[in-house]
């Protein structure tokens, strides 16, 4: 899962630095890294659950 976002937010910044960058403001940029950090948060989350379970079923 890491991976993914290891190869995006480099492509992302070298496209929001390129000269005619991305049409977005600073604002949208912030929600867009705000929802990405929540969504891995939820996925590690469940991860995370799903590991305790594992090592403890009832």
């Amino acid at each position: 899962m890491h991976d993914w976002l290891n190869r995006l937010l480099p492509a992302l910044a070298q496209q929001i630095a390129a000269a005619q960058g991305i049409a977005v403001n600073n604002g949208e940029l912030l929600g867009l890294a705000a929802a990405c950090h929540q969504r891995l948060h939820r996925r590690l989350a469940r991860q995370l659950l799903r590991a305790e379970q594992a090592a403890c079923p009832v």
